[in-house]
């Protein structure tokens, strides 16, 4: 990450002098963007990358293309960012100044930030799996292009469906009734040696289902909720693991054959249609897993892995926490 600081450059003075502290005395307290803009990025260490000079009209696309010459960092790996908005390629240096006068710092500075796109680690470690000599591993080196597309695509995704703060899910469900429930599914699921991603695909269904349900709602039907959620998971698990057959089994040993087959599917079509059909969706753990891909050691990885999936795990009690941040930020926490 850089951050570039823009202020505005000495223009020279002259014969314009009286009219132009007539129009300073006229002008709005705000900073008012002149003609020629001096843009110094710097490196998180501080170090200066380039300092370039660029009119008030040079838009941030052509700031990224001067930096990519002078830096070499390529200008779609660039992104201008201030107060977590990303600024448009389109928008101009001074467009920013007059739409923003929060940019500005001590003496008329224009602060913004220079984020840089680059490969991840996962990639290039993916990028690796190529040079292997057993074949069954090289072809996988091949994905190290889509790596990151993928991982940002899931990014979206998990931001698209994550309950934000996790109020409006306690208040639907009840902290204490919801902690009961994750705290069942914990123990059941590792009788049943469920992968943990199970676990957290179905907490994260249900937490989804009842954040679009009132405070008034009825939450006596939690079990047949909490059932077609893990029809719906093991199915999506794939036949391998759940062959058809053997689901229904477990379905049926979950709820020690008190819930008719019928009654679930029927839940899981409700829970299904509430949720506009949209699951599998990335959770933290999903994340979790792929960061420690990253890891140029793969014991170093697998221990990661772990400890992450264990603070998880504890995680899930806290729909607040749990929901308070986004997911990749969670599990890289």
């Amino acid at each position: 990450m850089c951050t570039m600081e823009v202020g505005s450059a000495h223009m020279p003075g002259g014969c314009g002098k009286q009219q132009a502290q007539k129009e300073a005395s006229q002008a709005p307290e705000t900073p008012k963007p002149t003609e020629v803009f001096l843009l110094q990025a710097f490196m998180m260490s501080g170090n200066l990358v380039c300092e370039l000079r660029c009119r008030g009209t040079t838009t941030m696309e052509a700031a990224k293309m001067r930096i990519a010459r002078h830096c070499g960092i390529p200008a779609h790996n660039q992104r201008f960012l201030h107060d977590g908005e990303v600024l448009e390629d389109a928008r101009t240096l001074e467009s920013c100044t007059m739409l923003d006068t929060t940019l500005f710092g001590v003496d008329g500075m224009m602060v913004v930030q220079l984020v840089v796109n680059g490969t991840s680690n996962i990639a290039r470690n993916v990028r690796e799996l190529g040079r292997s000599d057993d074949p069954d591993i090289a072809i996988d080196g091949v994905l190290g292009d889509l790596v990151d597309t993928v991982l940002r695509a899931e990014h979206q995704l998990s931001e698209l469906v994550r309950p934000k703060g996790g109020t409006q899910l306690s208040a639907a469900l009840g902290r204490g009734k919801r902690a009961e429930l994750v705290h069942w599914m914990v123990q059941a699921f590792t009788a049943l040696r469920f992968d943990d991603a199970i676990l957290h695909s179905i907490v994260l269904t249900l937490d989804r289902y009842y954040t679009t349900c009132s405070a008034s709602s009825d939450t006596s039907n939690v079990q047949s909720v909490l059932l077609g959620a893990v029809c719906t998971e093991m199915k999506l698990a794939g036949a391998d693991e759940f062959p058809p057959g053997h689901w229904q089994r477990v379905l049926c040993h979950i709820c020690h054959g008190q819930v008719e087959l019928s009654s679930i599917l029927k839940s899981e079509y409700e829970v299904l249609a509430r949720l506009n059909f949209q699951v599998g969706t990335p959770t933290p753990l999903t994340f979790a897993r792929q960061l420690g891909r990253g890891a140029p050691d793969v014991e170093v990885g697998r221990g990661a892995i772990d400890l992450a999936s264990f603070l998880l795990e504890l995680a899930l009690f806290d729909p607040a926490l749990q929901y308070c941040r986004a997911h990749v930020l969670l599990a890289g926490g």
